[in-house]
Order: C-alpha cells, then structure tokens, then sequence
C-alpha cells in the first residue's frame, strides 16, 4: 500500500508546465508516510523498474516510464 501511495503521489504532482522539482519532505507528506518510508518505498520501486529517481531531498526528479511500459505491456492491443 506504501508503495502505490508513492506512486500516486508522484504521478499527481508531475504537471507539464512546472518549473522545479519537488521535495522528498514534501511527497512524503503528501502520501501521509514519514520521509524514511518514502524513500524506502521509492527504493522499493526502482528495484522493481517501476521509477527511475535522481536528484537530491531538495530537488527529486523521478520518472515512471518503467511504469508506463508495464501498463501498456499488460494492455491487450
């Protein structure tokens, strides 16, 4: 559950038209766990291929392409 609470939270705050990266800090409060658990779930999910993280605390950069192309895997064509 850890885990697609990260996920949504990091699908939710990406927008098209931002202008910085976000905050574990700030996530992290967002998905209601502590800083510790978001980014032991993050980990979880890279592991997995799902996201790729970079960036710092400050400035997080995560991209959920890995995501993406396990969705349109499973979808019939």
């Amino acid at each position: 559950m850890k885990e697609l609470s990260v996920l949504l939270a990091v699908v939710d705050f990406k927008r098209p038209n931002l202008t910085r990266d976000t905050s574990v800090a700030f996530l992290a409060f967002l998905t209601g766990l502590s800083e510790e658990e978001f980014r032991a779930a993050l980990a979880s999910l890279e592991k997995k291929g799902l996201i790729q993280v970079s960036g710092d605390n400050q400035g997080l950069r995560i991209s959920f392409q890995g995501l993406l192309d396990a969705v349109e895997k499973q979808a019939p064509e």
